[in-house]
């Protein structure tokens, strides 16, 4: 009986072992990236930067409505501040998913979807396109886009937004057959 007994202490020391070493491992281990809070969905346009007045809002909103109507495309865009130190791309995939984009695409007449998604303080701007659209507008298609949108005026944000706004539905109209 005293044999068995000595042979548990040291099993039991091992295993005491090992739970301090797994729990040191967890201390030390590099915490989980918290996903942002995803802004809630205004109109077309949800400006969270503070970037537009009121006219630039209704004028850009009036253009996303446009596209909405005329291609049956769900166009939004989002400013914000800035990303919070995550990628703009991983940001704008979770505010795309959130804001039910992906879904809508799936469950009703809309064709397709897009998120413009800004982020001022960082300078970086990214398009998430539904894959209905992908084959429509390529990454290079739509940077060549954004830089000629940028080039129409430099200094007005609302500016730049409304012609890419513009020169993308006219693309989608030239690729798809829709008159003008």
């Amino acid at each position: 009986m005293r044999q068995h007994a000595a042979r548990a202490r040291p099993l039991l020391l091992v295993c005491t072992a090992v739970v301090l070493t797994g729990l040191c491992c967890t201390c030390c281990a590099v915490p989980p990236r918290q996903t942002p809070d995803v802004p809630p969905r205004f109109l077309s346009l949800t400006d969270y930067a503070d970037v537009f007045d009121r006219a630039a809002t209704v004028r850009v909103n009036s253009a996303l409505l446009d596209v909405k109507a005329s291609l049956a495309v769900d166009f939004e865009v989002l400013i914000i501040a800035n990303t919070a130190g995550m990628s703009i791309e991983e940001y704008a995939g979770i505010v795309y998913r959130a804001w039910g984009m992906d879904q809508a695409v799936r469950s009703s007449s809309v064709l397709g979807a897009l998120l413009l998604m800004l982020a001022v303080e960082n300078n970086q701007w990214y398009l998430v396109l539904s894959s209905s659209l992908q084959h429509d507008l390529s990454r290079d298609l739509t940077l060549k886009l954004w830089e000629r949108a940028k080039r129409s005026d430099e200094a007005k944000l609302a500016d730049r937004i409304e012609t890419f706004v513009k020169l993308l539905s006219d693309q989608l109209q030239q690729t798809r057959g829709f008159p003008k």
